[in-house]
């Protein structure tokens, strides 16, 4: 009795000494954080993939794979500065906003001169 109780101890620490670690690692979330480096390379190539930017770039000699090794390159900071001026800038965006503007006003300048020759 006694031996088999050694031995089954004996096949019991084996398997536990054998056994395969469990390994453990962050679970990844769902919900992914970008870094600020990753939130300006974004916005420029958000930009880069308008028709009229890459027309504009191709004008000028650059083609695509040189734009994307010249953005890899740039530091944080410097990126940072590239995509905030180039959403000042954004091609297309104002005219739209413009062309309403001109509108609403000039319905507001309608109903007032029709309010007026109402009283």
């Amino acid at each position: 009795m006694i031996r088999m109780i050694g031995l089954l101890a004996l096949v019991g620490s084996g398997v536990v000494l054998f056994a395969s670690s469990a390994g453990a690692a962050v679970a990844p979330s769902r919900f992914r954080v970008e870094t600020k480096r990753e939130k300006s390379m974004l916005r420029v190539r958000r930009l880069l993939q308008q028709e009229q930017v890459r027309d504009r770039l191709g004008s000028l000699g650059m083609n695509r794979d040189e734009i994307e090794d010249r953005l890899e390159n740039l530091e944080d900071a410097e990126l940072e500065v590239l995509a905030d001026r180039l959403d000042s800038i954004a091609v297309g965006r104002g005219s739209v906003g413009i062309v309403i503007a001109v509108l609403v006003i000039a319905a507001l300048v309608l109903l007032i001169v029709w309010l007026v020759q109402r009283v």
